[in-house]
């Protein structure tokens, strides 16, 4: 007997969401995500503070140990507040465009996007750590979580449309009707 989704680790959690598992197109095509909101909450939460830990390990090595826990709960508590203040007009866009998906459907494939951000941010985290205890600069600091903030990102909406392409119904097809233009009924005068 295989264990299901739920019953599983946030490591297999988090295997099975890279893996598509989430987000298989026959369900998506059918309106359905198939996880709970609250896993992905979770994944969320765990890796956003993780790599904020990772983020703010830098304020140690200035004397602002705080930094840790402050950018542990900011990372995810960014990603999680946008959604939730755009969530409205993502899912009005998303009805308009024909999408299969009802509106908890909507906020868990958004979750899964966003977990997805995570996750690979999260992944970033040790080579941060290890940044950090190797460079005084900040700047070079700032740039490095810059640059994974934007790949996290580029990656996590790659997944989104990819995710949508079975989502979103098909338009239908409209075929302009041909018109020839009227018939001049001019005789020629070659004398004009």
């Amino acid at each position: 007997m295989s264990d299901t989704p739920s019953q599983r680790s946030i490591v297999g959690t988090i295997d099975h969401l890279l893996r598509g598992g989430y987000t298989r197109p026959e369900d998506l095509a059918g309106g359905r995500v198939g996880i709970p909101t609250g896993t992905m909450l979770i994944v969320c939460l765990v890796m956003g503070a993780f790599y904020g830990a990772m983020m703010g390990l830098y304020g140690t090595t200035t004397g602002h140990s705080q930094m840790v826990i402050a950018s542990a709960v900011k990372v995810p508590l960014l990603f999680l507040l946008t959604l939730f203040v755009t969530l409205p007009s993502l899912y009005v866009f998303s009805a308009l465009a024909r999408s299969h998906l009802r509106g908890a459907d909507t906020l868990r494939l958004l979750l899964v996007a966003v977990a997805v951000n995570m996750v690979v941010l999260a992944s970033f985290g040790p080579v941060t750590a290890f940044f950090t205890f190797s460079t005084n600069s900040y700047l070079f600091i700032k740039l490095l979580n810059v640059l994974f903030f934007g790949v996290a990102g580029i990656i996590g909406l790659g997944f989104l449309r990819r995710a949508l392409v079975p989502v979103m119904g098909k338009a239908p097809i409209v075929e302009k009707p041909v018109v020839e233009p009227p018939a001049l009924d001019v005789a020629y005068d070659p004398a004009l």
